[in-house]
């Protein structure tokens, strides 16, 4: 399906957008079908930047059209996908093995879109559990000399010690065991997604929203915060992360320490106040702030090269 796509700012005002909107799948070797999306001004070269994106936890791609559009100019190339057992991709919803397994998903993608694309330099943008599968990716693996950077956006590589988290670590290896495809109520409250009524509207109305995570993937997520920090020295890439401190979906010192313990010499933490998970969907003046901020890294580093 193709089209010019609108894309509005938060108080409803339509923003202009001349990319032309592609869906596309890609399937992957264990035979799931994952749905793609690709943004891009038409006779763009083969070799224009790329940021690849992964979404976050019972969401999809389409919740994140607007704000690629809107803080990413032209001519980037705009790509992503739903995550296994997301939007429109195959799977149980919020299941996979583990974060591994989402890695290797991920992996999958960014050699599709590298096979498609061989010239172009990318940039990994990962908000949340899309988050935590890049910081696992990153730390575990060698990247390609075509990754050029990361963007963080609200990690979970730490989530905070609410009763849903305690009872599945509690309890986690004996459902492990028995029941590790069972889907629990993930703890993601939609009023801690934005401090702006009509985001959260936005989201608890979207009929492609979930509010599943299975155990085992639950169990993965909730305890990989000292293996992120372990493994973080590995990372060389430029990093741009951003959270806010009021954040009570994903905790904020998670991303510090971690961002903290990066080996790359050009990281950067930018913290935000008084706003939520999801700083993409917040008041018009933080979005000005995150789009200033999102705009001057990446044209710095794709001037690099």
């Amino acid at each position: 399906m193709d089209g010019v796509f609108q894309i509005y700012s938060t108080d409803g005002e339509a923003l202009k957008a001349s990319r032309i909107h592609h869906s596309n799948a890609l399937i992957l070797r264990d035979g799931t079908q994952l749905a793609m999306a690709e943004w891009a001004s038409e006779l763009l070269d083969e070799g224009t930047p790329i940021i690849l994106h992964h979404h976050g936890l019972g969401e999809h791609h389409g919740r994140h059209e607007r704000t690629l559009q809107a803080f990413f100019a032209e001519p980037l190339r705009l790509i992503s996908f739903d995550a296994r057992g997301h939007g429109l991709s195959d799977g149980p919803r919020g299941d996979a093995e583990n974060v591994d397994h989402l890695v290797d998903d991920f992996m999958q993608v960014i050699a599709h879109v590298h096979d498609r694309f061989p010239d172009a330099p990318i940039i990994l943008f990962g908000h949340s559990m899309g988050g935590a599968v890049t910081s696992r990716y990153i730390t575990t693996h060698e990247p390609p000399d075509y990754l050029k950077g990361v963007i963080l956006s609200a990690p979970a590589i730490k989530t905070p010690d609410d009763l849903l988290l305690r009872i599945m670590k509690r309890a986690g290896r004996f459902l492990l065991k028995v029941k590790p495809r069972l889907q629990l109520p993930a703890s993601v409250a939609a009023k801690g997604i934005s401090t702006v009524k009509k985001e959260v509207e936005r989201y608890k109305n979207d009929p492609l929203n979930h509010g599943y995570i299975s155990v085992r993937l639950g169990m993965s997520l909730a305890c990989m915060t000292d293996e992120f920090y372990k493994l973080a020295p590995r990372v060389n890439l430029p990093v741009l992360a951003y959270h806010s401190i009021d954040d009570p979906i994903c905790d904020y010192q998670g991303t510090k320490a971690f961002v903290e313990r990066l080996g790359s010499s050009d990281k950067q933490l930018f913290t935000f106040k008084n706003v939520y998970h999801e700083i993409h969907h917040e008041n018009i003046e933080t979005l000005d702030m995150l789009h200033q901020l999102i705009r001057n890294w990446v044209n710095e580093r794709f001037d690099s090269f």
